[in-house]
């Protein structure tokens, strides 16, 4: 809690017009700020003008214990069709991960009368972004302390018999993306989740891959690939839209970490950061 200075506090009891606000600032991971007031007018706090806009917050009650228990406070946003954050919509942000990353700090100023600054601001929480649920018109917002890192694994690097490695990550894994990367339009459709490559590479070439859609109506949107039969995909989770015959995919090389696959499919062994001796945590000794 921000200290407060006895002129503060004899104002906040004494005060006969009393009034105040939320002020919320919105720090994203790519450096960008925003600054929001859920007031009828521009809030200037510590140098910093907070805005009312189309979006407003609103947010759950907060306490604080000593020890290294995760706090958290939910805040809610309620947007309209046209409110944006900065070129984005509100209603698109969670969507393309706008918010994954960000911190939200929450403090409320206190005004006397028809003052424009107010007299006192008192810090109330801050945090960084984890679990969204968007509704209609609505984005709720699970805003965690900083004591989550806390929970940060340790170490980082556990011995497992898959391996640690992104596929096609230039620093560690370093496969060729391009040479894994194929193009093609959809043969056949058997429904939003099913549906034939015109590609001619064996069962299981494409298992975990993701493939991204070129055209149709699914155009942009990517999805994962649970199996691959030689002819047909079997995705993990049904598409937005039935794609339709001719729908152009761009489809990469699927990887499941394991040493076989690594050594096959992209004759990477050398970058192949795992123990394949490793039982998995299911083997029974």
């Amino acid at each position: 809690m921000k200290p407060i200075t006895q002129a503060q506090f004899d104002r906040l009891m004494n005060a006969r017009a009393l009034s105040k606000c939320d002020v919320y600032t919105l720090l994203l991971k790519n450096g960008s700020a925003y600054y929001f007031a859920d007031a009828d007018r521009p809030v200037k706090v510590g140098g910093i003008t907070y805005l009312p806009s189309k979006t407003l917050f609103s947010r759950s009650q907060t306490s604080e214990s000593i020890g290294v228990e995760v706090d958290e406070m939910t805040v809610t946003v309620h947007f309209s069709d046209t409110a944006v954050l900065g070129s984005v919509y509100w209603s698109d942000a969670m969507r393309i991960g706008l918010l994954d990353g960000a911190k939200i700090k929450v403090c409320k100023a206190f005004f006397e009368g028809t003052d424009t600054e107010p007299f006192w601001d008192a810090y109330v929480f801050e945090g960084n972004v984890g679990d969204l649920t968007q509704g209609s018109g609505t984005l709720e917002i699970i805003v965690k302390s900083e004591t989550e890192k806390f929970n940060t694994q340790v170490p980082r690097r556990m011995f497992q018999s898959s391996c640690r490695n992104t596929v096609f990550d230039p620093k560690t894994c370093k496969a060729n993306r391009a040479a894994h990367t194929f193009n093609g339009t959809i043969s056949a459709v058997v429904s939003k989740s099913q549906f034939a490559l015109s590609t001619a590479k064996p069962a299981g070439w494409f298992d975990n891959a993701q493939i991204t859609f070129t055209s149709g109506e699914n155009a942009g949107l990517s999805a994962t690939v649970r199996v691959y039969d030689g002819v047909k995909v079997y995705l993990t989770a049904p598409l937005l839209f039935t794609p339709k015959s001719g729908d152009g995919y761009t489809i990469f090389t699927g990887c499941d970490g394991l040493l076989n696959t690594c050594v096959n499919k992209f004759n990477n062994r050398i970058n192949y950061c795992a123990e394949p001796n490793v039982p998995v945590p299911e083997t029974v000794l």
